[in-house]
């Protein structure tokens, strides 16, 4: 794959380019992931499509950022970074905390975006201020750079309903991570990263674009297991197609947080049947 660097506000970041024309793919991950996470879905598109993944700062290979406002941070460089591109249409994907991210950049930004494709994506649910206050000690600096080897795999294996060895090069690459010199960086980056979910709240009928959102029934990080017990993922995006006639949706039986990892070949057709009627289709 075609790692590429630039430089925005004088963070340098890290990107994957791949494919070539007028339709540019930008993919977001989720928290704690980087932009080699997509390295499938961009090698289905990279034909049909100019395909970019982005390690947002603070993850991946991409430089930390500093302040406490990590969210404001991300949706400036990502408007930045799209303006500089040539494009003709752009559809934006996004995971858990990027999904999250596409939305806002929908929703705030002057960037033009035509649709979205959104994979488990934050921001569906509330949270109350007691909530709230307890996710940020949970995740506080301190805590998530005390995190051990054991307690970064189990987390990571929770994202998926059945774990599998073809995901072992991922939790390898986030594990080498925690051994080298960024695991200050991405622990602060996760740190950040929460509170700007937290305090950075989507609207889901305020969104003006097509939208397809993809759970896994079996997500055990989304609804919040230890708040929202009894908050069901399916009553969650039936509310938000009633709220706005613009999302779509689809729940993967026997699937976890990760439905593009997980199924593969099923979120595929489901986002390529949506961004053709949606995007492509002329009247």
């Amino acid at each position: 794959m075609k790692y590429k660097h630039t430089e925005i506000d004088g963070n340098r970041f890290h990107y994957i380019q791949e494919g070539k024309g007028d339709n540019v793919l930008l993919f977001l991950h989720g928290m704690g992931s980087e932009a080699y996470a997509w390295k499938d879905l961009i090698h289905h598109h990279k034909n049909d499509y100019c395909c970019i993944a982005i390690d947002l700062p603070g993850f991946g290979e991409s430089e930390s950022i500093g302040g406490e406002d990590s969210f404001t941070v991300y949706l400036s460089i990502l408007e930045q970074f799209v303006t500089r591109l040539s494009f003709e249409k752009l559809i934006v994907f996004g995971h858990s905390m990027g999904g999250q991210l596409a939305m806002l950049l929908a929703l705030r930004s002057k960037v033009s975006i035509e649709a979205l494709v959104l994979s488990a994506s934050a921001g569906v649910e509330e949270f109350s201020s007691f909530e709230s206050e307890q996710l940020k000690y949970f995740f506080s600096y301190e805590k998530v750079l005390a995190w051990d080897e054991e307690t970064v795999a189990a987390n990571f294996k929770l994202n998926f309903h059945n774990y599998e060895d073809r995901y072992t090069e991922l939790l390898d690459r986030r594990l080498s991570f925690l051994k080298s010199e960024k695991r200050a960086s991405i622990s602060k980056a996760i740190h950040l990263a929460v509170k700007g979910m937290l305090t950075q709240k989507v609207r889901l009928s305020d969104l003006r674009i097509p939208t397809l959102i993809l759970f896994g029934a079996e997500d055990k990080y989304i609804p919040n297991k230890q708040f929202h017990k009894g908050l069901d993922i399916e009553k969650l995006l039936q509310s938000a197609q009633e709220s706005n006639a613009l999302i779509e949706s689809f729940i993967f039986k026997d699937c976890g947080h990760c439905p593009h990892l997980e199924k593969p070949n099923d979120f595929l057709l489901q986002a390529d049947k949506f961004l053709e009627k949606a995007v492509f289709t002329t009247a």
